[in-house]
């Protein structure tokens, strides 16, 4: 049989352990290091426009001129020139900032109430707006000496810096509400779909793999549940040093689906599997249950242990978000392993009885993902007859 790409660099792999491991890793730290020394190049105000006004950027560029970000403050007051203390105190301010040059002269509108100053910040304009806020607190606090006057500013630093932090807002909203929910359902329905379909593969059967998506989000929600109440609500958060922050960290959520998910299916299909091969050998459905329970009762325990001590050790960190996985993922392997798998996974077998096992005319094509010993557990292997007695075969070179 011809070997493909991936099997010979895993048979290579397994007669030079020491060099596969060893090339890997070197790879790995070649790779970083010429990452990061590669850096990152972005693209400028002259690439990212088109036409004439990008060519005129490009020209400003080349000669290496950068217009500096102007900013104008209207100074308006009830009547005409009493606008002029506050103008005084506003330009005397920008000064003492550093950040601000060419301030211009206060030009009066025609009824004498109001005047505008024109000025420029310094350094360069793509980076005004993280430079403007002491600008901005200038500007505010000369509004607050003179409330007979009202102090309005605009330019291209405190515009970029406004939107900035409206758009970092939004995201900040975005975070904690849409971008979650939506991965959220996407990623359920993703789970949910495969595992119904894989366990529909292999036990020939949909109320098994509608019962095992179902357990499964239960010990989801209980995990959900713990987290909530001691790390939103503060419920026993001393016990592990910590304290209610009053929310669950954005990523939490669906982290602890991926992994508790994973976890609880391979529990239950190790379960699920040995009570069906006990049905396999004739045992009626409770008996089946009992003597899988039986079988897989000590090896389930005995990882949800490990696990959850693993788990633990997380919840015992100083960073909140340590905490809230280690104590929500312990918790919920611990209640999945005992309640869940020991305790409901039997319960429901039993009440749903035949059920379990009984697979629709539609599906009886279905394929699957393992070989069956047997044809079906309604039709048990026909035993081996013995009435003949079988002769021993004749040593070699010896004529009978």
């Amino acid at each position: 049989m011809r070997r493909d790409l991936a099997a010979r660099i895993g048979v290579w792999s397994t007669h030079h352990r020491r060099t596969a491991v060893l090339g890997w890793l070197l790879f790995v730290v070649l790779a970083t290091g010429i990452g990061g020394a590669t850096g990152m190049v972005e693209m400028t105000d002259a690439e990212n426009g088109a036409g004439e006004s990008a060519r005129a950027e490009q020209i400003l560029l080349d000669a290496g001129l950068d217009k500096p970000a102007g900013e104008l403050v209207m100074v308006s007051a009830p009547a005409a020139g009493d606008w002029k203390p506050a103008a005084d105190a506003l330009a005397d301010a920008l000064r003492e900032t550093g950040e601000a040059q060419n301030i211009a002269p206060p030009v009066a509108s025609e009824d004498g109430k109001d005047a505008l100053i024109a000025f420029e910040m310094k350094g360069e304009a793509a980076t005004s707006s993280d430079r403007v806020q002491p600008v901005l607190d200038a500007v505010a606090a000369v509004g607050e000496d003179h409330p007979g006057a009202e102090i309005h500013q605009f330019g291209e630093a405190s515009a970029g810096k406004w939107l900035g932090d409206l758009l970092a807002e939004d995201f900040r909203k975005a975070e904690f509400t849409a971008v979650p929910l939506a991965l959220g359902i996407l990623l359920v329905a993703f789970i949910t779909a495969v595992t119904f379909l894989l366990m529909l593969f292999c036990f020939r059967s949909y109320v098994i793999a509608v019962t095992s998506i179902v357990l499964n989000l239960l010990s989801v929600a209980a995990s959900y549940g713990v987290m909530t109440a001691v790390f939103q609500h503060g419920w026993g958060a001393s016990l592990i040093g910590s304290e209610g922050v009053g929310a669950i960290e954005a990523w939490m959520p669906l982290f602890v689906l991926v992994v508790l998910f994973g976890l609880s299916m391979d529990y239950h299909v190790f379960v699920v599997s040995r009570i069906r091969e006990a049905r396999g050998d004739g045992l009626d459905n409770r008996a089946a249950i009992e003597t899988g329970i039986r079988r897989t009762a000590g090896a389930v325990t005995g990882a949800a242990a490990i696990m959850v001590a693993v788990f633990a050790v997380f919840g015992t960190l100083s960073m909140q978000d340590m905490q809230q996985m280690g104590v929500g993922l312990a918790v919920a392997v611990l209640l999945d392993a005992t309640v869940v798998r020991m305790v409901l996974l039997p319960s429901v077998m039993l009440l749903l009885g035949e059920r379990n096992w009984r697979t629709p005319r539609g599906l009886s094509r279905l394929p699957g993902l393992e070989e069956e010993n047997h044809g079906g557990y309604d039709e048990p292997a026909a035993p081996v007859s013995t009435s003949a007695p079988v002769s021993p075969p004749a040593p070699a070179g010896r004529r009978l």
